[in-house]
């Protein structure tokens, strides 16, 4: 289990493992609020979950955003998911402010380095998501089937997954929600794992205004709760920021959730096979939660 941290970003925040259940200090400096909780969860012997929170060392408020699941059908997920989270954070405190404030040409530059970063992967396989936060605009970035929210008054999805189920549902065959109980919530289209074949990361650009926070989670808490139940979190814990992470991670460890009737018979006709219940815990949790520092606390 990694500690869990909350505190103004002032330079970066990266697991260690030697500081479990410490709590850092704020500062005083820096624009955002950052809180991140990741746990093993009750099953997995170990957590293959990475984050990276980064600061640019020439503007503190251009900020980097990045959670990697590393792959448990592959060896050394755990260093894949490391390796790609310290690879991109190392590429974006190398930009000039003045091309990440570009952002359709910083679009191309992430681009062109998270096919970089697959190509030098050694070893195991990992999704990637985030963002981007330059004076404009938020840039997100995703492959796999990790994801990126923003909140502001309700909770949006910024990235698609690369799923085959996902598919399903952007052709109307099943609703979003199904995918938490369907066969094959696991199986991905693409990812970061060192192999030639050409991967294909999803980008979108929206304006910082846009939203007040920003959520990264990875599939072991968004196959367990679902978008109304996480917002509902948010929505209860607004003044205690630190308490949505805890409470997202802690639900995905224990709550136990009844399929509908109508949900099961979407599931049953559409792949001809019966639904399975969800099982909490089942997998890694983590959650990067990101405020502006005008937030009530």
């Amino acid at each position: 289990m990694f500690p869990y941290i909350d505190r103004f970003v002032t330079d970066e925040i990266i697991p260690d493992k030697k500081t479990i259940n410490d709590r850092w200090s704020l500062t005083r400096d820096g624009k955002y609020i950052a809180i991140v909780k990741s746990d093993t969860g009750l099953i997995r012997i170990k957590n293959e979950d990475y984050y990276g929170v980064f600061s640019h060392p020439e503007n503190k408020d251009i900020m980097l955003f990045a959670l990697a699941d590393g792959m448990g059908g592959y060896s050394y997920g755990d260093k894949a998911s490391t390796f790609v989270v310290n690879e991109i954070g190392k590429y974006f405190k190398q930009s000039k402010i003045r091309n990440i404030n570009d952002s359709q040409n910083y679009l191309s530059y992430l681009d062109e380095k998270i096919k970089e970063i697959n190509n030098n992967l050694k070893y195991g396989g990992t999704t990637l998501t985030g963002a981007v936060v330059n004076e404009e605009d938020i840039i997100t970035f995703n492959i796999g089937d990790s994801r990126t929210y923003g909140y502001k008054d309700k909770l949006t999805q910024l990235t698609e997954d690369d799923s085959q189920l996902w598919s399903l549902y952007k052709n109307g065959k099943i609703k979003k929600d199904d995918i938490r109980f369907m066969h094959g919530n696991n199986i991905m289209t693409d990812a970061i794992d060192g192999l030639r074949i050409p991967i294909h990361p999803k980008y979108n650009i929206v304006k910082s205004n846009s939203y007040d926070a920003l959520l990264m989670t990875t599939d072991g808490i968004h196959d367990i709760l679902s978008d109304e139940e996480m917002e509902t979190i948010i929505e209860n814990n607004k003044e205690f920021p630190r308490s949505i992470a805890y409470e997202l991670v802690f639900n995905s460890l224990y709550y136990k959730e009844e399929i509908s009737d109508e949900a099961m018979n979407r599931i049953e006709n559409v792949l001809c096979e019966p639904f399975y219940e969800t099982i909490p815990g089942k997998d890694n949790s983590t959650a990067v939660l990101v405020f502006t520092k005008n937030i009530k606390r």
